[in-house]
C-alpha cells in the first residue's frame, strides 16, 4: 500500500508540474472518450434502424434467455444452492459433491476465531452465487477424508488439472 500511495503522489505531481505529462494524458483522455462515444453513436444508430419485428425477436430472445436463467436458478436452489449449510459425514459429502459442478468446502474448527470470519464472508457469497455451493464441513470428524482429499487435489493439481483449487 505505501509503494502504491508514493506511484500515485508522484505520478500526480509529475502531471501537474510538468505541462508535457499533462498535454499527453489530456490527449489521450480525449482520444479514449471520442473511441467509446463513437462505438455508442454506432449502437445508437443500429437500434434506430432497425424495424418493429427486429426488435421483437431481440425482445423474445431476451426473454427466453432470462428464463432460462430462472429455471437454471431454481434447479440451483433444488441442489441446496445459496444457502451456506454444514456437512455431517462423508456421504452427505460426497453426495454434495456430485449434484453440484462447484462446490467451495470450508474445513474449519469451531474454536478458531478467523473460521468465524470466512463462515461469515461464505454466507454472504452463497446468496449471490447460485451457481456454486457453499458447505463447510468440521475437520475432526473428517481426518481421514481430509487426508484423502488432499491427497488427491495434490495429484491433480500435479497433473496439471485446472479444475481444482488449491
Amino acid at each position: 500500500f505505501f509503494f502504491v500511495s508514493i506511484f500515485f503522489r508522484i505520478g500526480y505531481w509529475l502531471l501537474i508540474m510538468n505541462p508535457a505529462v499533462q498535454e499527453q494524458f489530456e490527449s489521450a483522455a480525449l482520444a479514449a472518450a471520442e473511441i467509446i462515444e463513437n462505438q455508442i453513436d454506432e449502437k445508437l444508430q443500429k437500434l434506430d434502424e432497425m424495424d418493429d419485428d427486429e426488435l421483437d425477436r431481440m425482445r423474445e430472445a431476451r426473454l427466453r434467455q432470462m428464463k432460462k436463467a430462472q429455471e437454471k436458478k431454481e434447479e440451483y436452489v433444488r441442489n441446496g444452492h445459496g444457502v451456506y449449510s454444514e456437512i455431517s459425514d462423508q456421504r452427505e459429502f460426497f453426495d454434495a459433491a456430485k449434484k453440484s459442478s462447484r462446490m467451495i468446502v470450508h474445513f474449519y474448527r469451531p474454536t478458531t476465531w478467523r473460521c468465524e470470519v470466512v463462515d461469515k464472508h461464505l454466507e454472504t457469497l452463497c446468496r449471490t452465487h447460485y451457481e456454486t455451493k457453499f458447505v463447510k464441513v468440521r475437520i475432526v470428524p473428517f481426518r481421514s477424508l481430509l487426508t484423502t482429499i488432499f491427497r488427491w487435489m495434490s495429484h491433480r493439481s500435479h497433473m496439471g488439472c485446472n479444475k481444482v483449487v488449491t
